[in-house]
């Protein structure tokens, strides 16, 4: 090399850096057996002293010795890059820096951590008008926000890396969109647009000179076949892509063997896996052992069971994200109580069971529906009340037919469990709120008015009897009155004031009791339907259900 013969480090430097990425590159190719070497070789060549260069090779080494057995290494020279970057006080190292930190960082302990770290980057380079280091920084951003389960903010964060990308034009930044995109489509089933994002990725893959997206594609179809329960492929096909030196291939063989139904081979390969693991907690540790679980569960081994539940454990309320979001496998408790009940724990499988429940079907109607099949199969408690909505710190329990779901407390949620307590019972809203009425208020609508919707509900009365069209016409007419006169008064009839206490806390209470039974819905769609056509809002709430339910409060 021509840096070598001329003793010049920087040139070195710049050279080992364009092999592996530059300065603030999204990827290192992890198959190429040069890449730790090369850097390894120009950081020691370059002074000692803090600099740009030397920060920014710093940090591409550490994300090089990824899935090495250099994690210790990896950590301190990351950290190292970061303190080396911000005392030189150059915005595009310091990106590099913390990204490195953020993939060094990379284990579930970290989740939390890592969304602040990849905050800074975003907001540096924003400041720098950076813009690959921008996505680079949104990209990590929205991989730890998968983790922990923030959908709203993975999807907020998909859509302005789309924006800023198509400002770069640069295939090998716009890949993830579609990678992305198509991880949600599947979360939630919409298979039309699933596909629709496989092409765009097929596409841009073909024009990127990225060394991981072809991998990224595959381990999407890996994980959708998966989730649904079909074989993906074959084990040679799987190494074709991934050596089977990689650490991460091992659980993944033993677990397409599980699926493809070859137990005989699943379980040596599983055993292999545990017995062979490290204690280092990379990007990959998380779904490996999730794979590992599912592994478990499908070939009934519960020596494995036990193993791996303990190593989960400490996870709980985290989701298993393959990669760079190229897929999940829903949220940990879910596996959890799949592992329990393989172990005979019935009572901790519901438990988990019904926080997975709620956690994946917030994150995907598919996924949802997924954990509800695991929820029907555990097994159901010998006897208790019909249903369950009973609250615990900061989380509801709500049962519904053998199901449990854990949801996180709201007013509404309080709201809620005042009006079960009290079937058939009017609530009036200054009661749910604890508030006095005071406010002067002028009316909603005049008497007049109020006179003609209840003469028209009188005739309506009459030709609701007709079973014919007419009939249901009437009915639909007098749903749509009823609703408009509720709107209008309040108390005993009487005309709705605009501008008073009693308006805006029937604007408040109905606002956050419709988002609860919006977030009960999403956990469980049959109690979902039930509570939406038993509960009534407005000046005064009432449950109503049409058959006498026993809840457990």
């Amino acid at each position: 090399m021509l840096a070598r013969a001329l003793d010049r480090p920087d040139l070195l430097a710049t050279a080992a850096l364009g092999r592996t990425g530059g300065a603030t590159g999204f990827e290192v190719d992890l198959v190429d057996p040069d890449r730790v070497a090369l850097l390894d070789e120009a950081l020691a060549a370059l002074p000692a002293a803090d600099s740009v260069l030397r920060a920014t090779v710093t940090a591409r080494l550490s994300v090089a010795l990824s899935f090495t057995a250099g994690a210790g290494r990896r950590a301190r020279l990351a950290e190292e890059a970061v303190g080396s970057a911000r005392r030189v006080g150059e915005v595009r190292a310091l990106a590099g820096a913390l990204a490195a930190w953020c993939d060094a960082a990379a284990g579930p302990e970290h989740v939390g951590a890592r969304r602040a770290a990849a905050t800074e980057i975003v907001d540096t380079a924003r400041d720098a008008g950076d813009r690959a280091a921008e996505l680079l920084g949104r990209r990590l951003r929205l991989v730890a926000s998968a983790e922990a389960g923030d959908w709203p903010a993975v999807d907020t964060e998909i859509d302005v890396y789309a924006r800023v990308a198509d400002s770069v034009r640069r295939p090998d930044l716009a890949w993830p969109v579609p990678l992305w995109r198509g991880t949600r489509a599947a979360m939630r089933g919409d298979v039309a647009a699933e596909a629709a994002h496989a092409a765009e990725l097929r596409r841009l893959v073909a024009l990127s000179s990225s060394p991981n997206a072809g991998l990224l594609r595959m381990t999407q179809d890996f994980v959708r076949d998966a989730n649904a329960g079909r074989a993906f492929g074959s084990v040679d096909l799987f190494l074709e892509q991934v050596p089977e030196s990689v650490a991460a291939a091992a659980c993944t063989i033993a677990f397409l063997h599980a699926l493809s139904g070859d137990a005989t081979a699943a379980r040596p390969a599983l055993h292999r896996y545990l017995e062979q693991r490290t204690s280092v907690r990379d990007s990959e540790w998380l779904p490996e052992v999730v794979q590992a679980a599912q592994t478990a569960v499908l070939i009934g081994d519960r020596v494995a069971a036990r193993t791996v539940r303990k190593l989960l454990e400490p996870f709980a309320g985290l989701f298993a994200i393959e990669g760079i979001l190229a897929g999940t496998w829903g949220c940990v408790d879910g596996h959890l109580g799949r592992l329990a009940a393989l172990l005979g724990d019935d009572a901790a499988a519901r438990e988990h069971l019904a926080v997975a429940v709620g956690l994946d079907g917030a994150a995907g109607a598919a996924l949802g529906e997924r954990t509800r099949r695991w929820a029907g199969a555990a097994p159901a408690p010998a006897s208790g009340a019909d249903a369950t909505f009973r609250r615990c710190g900061e989380i509801w329990t709500v049962g519904w037919q053998g199901r449990e779901v854990r949801l996180r407390d709201s007013k509404g949620m309080r709201d809620l469990a005042v009006l079960l307590a009290r079937p058939g019972r009017e609530v009036t809203v200054h009661e749910l709120t604890g508030a006095r009425v005071a406010a002067p208020a002028v009316e909603v609508a005049d008497r007049t008015a109020i006179a003609a919707y209840r003469s028209r509900l009188r005739e309506l009365a009459a030709e609701i009897d007709d079973a014919g069209p007419r009939g249901a016409r009437a009915a639909a007419e007098r749903d749509a009155l009823l609703a408009e006169l509720g709107a209008v008064t309040g108390l005993g009839g009487r005309p709705r004031t605009a501008g008073s206490d009693v308006e805006r806390m029937r604007k408040a209470v109905g606002n956050r009791i419709r988002q609860a039974l919006a977030r009960i819905d999403a956990a469980d769609p049959d109690l979902g339907r039930h509570l939406a056509v038993s509960v009534r809002t407005g000046t005064s709430c009432r449950y109503a259900p049409d058959r006498d339910v026993h809840w457990q409060l």
